[in-house]
């Protein structure tokens, strides 16, 4: 107790110290940081991805194909699709046998 009290200045003082630092960093600081968002950056990504597209090409010679030319499409033909047993009510409740 003794130590306390002939150290009880710079124990005060440090904690008036760090009482000072945590109100500067909270009330004065800016937190939000700022991102590199600026129209000169957001152009560059519009660009980049512009040029990204311009590099892509289709292969048209699937369409070509025998294969894809024998494929039929059924729903020209009038076939009905027949309605299939639907599932349990609940998917998650137990298998009873």
């Amino acid at each position: 107790m003794k130590s306390f009290q002939n150290n009880a200045g710079i124990i005060i003082t440090v904690i008036l110290v760090v009482i000072v630092v945590f109100s500067y960093k909270t009330f004065f600081q800016s937190d939000v940081t700022q991102n590199d968002v600026t129209a000169e950056g957001v152009g560059k990504t519009v660009v980049d991805l512009y040029s990204g597209f311009q590099s892509v090409t289709l292969d048209t010679s699937l369409f070509s194909d025998s294969n894809y030319r024998a494929l039929i499409d059924f729903t020209a033909l009038g076939v009905p699709v027949t309605s299939q047993p639907v599932g349990r009510n609940n998917p998650f409740d137990r298998i009873t046998p």
